[in-house]
C-alpha cells in the first residue's frame, strides 16, 4: 500500500507482496514459488481511523475500503490519501465459483495477523527505492481486541510506502507425521493456519495458493545437519520418501514457505518477501544444509515438535536467520533375510 501525503494528507501506497476431503499425496516439484493463481485472487483492504474500532468488512467497522490492484507476479497495491495520524487496517481475499486448489468457492479469507509486535514481513518506509523501516507499522489489538495491522502516517512526508506479506511470515505446519515402510517413509501433515484458529477463513492461503513445503532430512541425529530432499506444492499434505535405507533412524523437519519472492532492500513490491522465499526456490547460491541449535528432544516434544533451523555458517543468534519447522523422527523397518536349507 502506498500512502501519499499531500499538504496535510499523505499518499499511502499499500502493497500486498506476492499477497478437500482426501489429502493429496504430492511429488517433489523441485522448487516452488509464486503461483499465477495467487495473483488472480480478489483482495480488498478495509481501513479504520484510529484504534478504538478494529477494522473489518462490516458497516461501522471501516472508514474506507479499496480493491487491491494486481501489479504482476502475484503482487498487489493500492494508493490512498490519508491525513497524518493513526489507523488500523485488514486485508480480505475472496474466491469466486472457481477457486484455486485447496480453497472453497465463494469464501472470504482473513488476513490473520499476530496480535502484537512486528516482523520483516510488515514494513513502512518513506522511500520505495532505498527502503528503510521507520517503525510506524506493527501489529496491535484494536477496539474489541481483534488483531490488526497498525499504521501511523508521519507528518513530515509526502509519500509513505507500506509493504505487507499476507498474514505475516509463513506459519509452521501442523500435525506432521511419519510412518515407516519397507524401503520408504510416508510423511503427512495438516492444513496451515495463521493466528486466528483453525476455521476455513483463517487458513494460511498464501501457503496453499502458490507456496510450498520444504522437507528436510537428517540421518546423523536430531541436531542435523539437515539437507533439503523435496519441495511440494502448498495444497498438498503428504509425501513418500523412497530414498531411505531400512533399519536406519531418520529425522525430518517440515517448513512452510509462502507465495512471495524477493529480498529486503530491493525497493520494489516484493520487498517483504524475505521470510523463506529463497529457501522455497533453491539454487546453487543458497546453502541447503541446516542445523537445529541447542537440541533437546524433551523440550521439542513439549513445544509440539517445534524447532528452529539456521543455515550452516549463519549467525545462530540472529532472528532473521531462524526458520521455524515441525520435527518428527522415525526408524525404518529392518530388512528381512530368508534362509533355506
Amino acid at each position: 500500500m502506498i500512502i501519499k501525503v499531500m499538504k496535510r494528507q499523505a499518499a499511502v501506497i499499500i502493497l500486498v507482496l506476492g499477497l478437500v476431503g482426501a489429502i493429496p499425496l504430492c511429488a517433489d516439484i523441485g522448487g516452488g514459488g509464486a503461483s499465477p493463481q495467487w495473483g488472480t485472487l480478489r483482495k480488498v483492504i478495509y481501513i479504520q481511523d484510529g484504534t478504538s474500532i478494529s477494522a473489518w468488512n462490516l458497516s461501522g467497522r471501516y472508514t474506507t475500503y479499496y480493491e487491491m490492484v494486481p501489479v504482476g507476479d502475484g503482487t498487489y497495491q493500492v494508493k490512498v490519501d490519508l491525513y497524518p495520524g493513526e489507523y488500523n487496517f485488514a486485508f480480505f481475499a475472496l474466491t469466486d465459483n472457481s477457486p484455486p486448489t485447496g480453497l472453497l468457492a465463494n469464501t472470504t479469507y482473513w488476513d490473520a495477523v499476530p496480535a502484537s509486535g512486528k516482523d520483516i514481513a510488515f514494513i513502512g518506509s518513506v522511500s520505495s527505492e532505498t527502503v528503510s523501516d521507520t517503525g510506524n507499522v506493527y501489529y496491535i489489538r484494536a477496539g474489541d481486541g481483534g488483531a490488526r495491522r497498525y499504521l501511523r502516517v508521519p507528518d513530515s512526508t509526502t509519500n509513505y510506502f507500506v509493504y505487507c506479506n499476507w498474514a505475516s511470515t509463513p506459519v509452521v505446519p501442523t500435525n506432521f507425521r511419519a510412518r515407516p515402510g519397507n524401503g520408504y517413509v510416508s510423511l503427512s501433515w495438516g492444513y496451515p493456519y495463521a493466528y486466528w484458529g483453525n476455521s476455513e477463513e483463517a487458513k494460511a492461503i498464501d501457503i496453499i495458493v502458490g507456496g510450498c513445503y520444504q522437507i528436510l532430512r537428517s540421518s546423523e541425529g536430531a541436531a542435523g545437519p539437515y539437507s533439503l530432499i523435496a519441495s511440494t506444492p502448498g495444497y498438498c499434505f503428504g509425501y513418500i520418501d523412497n530414498s531411505v535405507d531400512n533399519g536406519t533412524e531418520y529425522y525430518y523437519i517440515l517448513v512452510a514457505s509462502d507465495a512471495y519472492r524477493g529480498a529486503p532492500g530491493q525497493g520494489d513490491v516484493n520487498l517483504a518477501a524475505a521470510s523463506n522465499a529463497k529457501f522455497c526456490r533453491p539454487d546453487v547460491s543458497v546453502p541447503m544444509r541446516f542445523r537445529v541449535e541447542d537440541i533437546d528432544l524433551k523440550k521439542v516434544r513439549q513445544s509440539g515438535y517445534l524447532v528452529w533451523l539456521t543455515p550452516e555458517g549463519s549467525d545462530k543468534y540472529s532472528q532473521f536467520n531462524k526458520i521455524g519447522g515441525r520435527m518428527v523422527w522415525v526408524k525404518t523397518k529392518r530388512k528381512f533375510l530368508w534362509f533355506w536349507l
